[in-house]
């Protein structure tokens, strides 16, 4: 078997590599919001208690985005979602990745 690209899924150094080639994503995100890593996923939380707070959310969602795109590392929308604790008011915002409107959950399961 020839790979032309990436490494075969299974090897022993393919998950040592894959945190290698992943891991400078929390570098992109300001101080705004915490990201954090596990296995292939990726959390990003903050508090919103204003239009800013939103807007700084947005922004590093797009950042996401455009690193994804930039290092050919699909997302799988449907996998992602917002979900809000104790505030009424992010419920009703409209957070999106690429075009894709993330669709808000009650409750979440780790």
């Amino acid at each position: 078997m020839c790979v032309q690209s990436g490494i075969v899924q299974g090897s022993v150094f393919g998950p040592l590599l894959f945190v290698l080639y992943t891991n400078d994503v929390t570098d992109i995100f300001d101080n705004s919001s915490v990201c954090k890593l596990y296995a292939d996923d990726v959390k990003l939380y903050t508090v919103i208690e204003n239009p800013s707070d939103y807007t700084d959310m947005q922004k590093n969602l797009n950042s996401l985005q455009q690193w994804s795109d930039q290092w050919q590392l699909q997302i799988s929308y449907k996998k992602c979602n917002t979900l809000s604790i104790g505030n009424n008011m992010s419920q009703n915002l409209k957070l999106m990745l690429d075009r894709n409107i993330l669709p808000h959950l009650d409750s979440s399961k780790d």
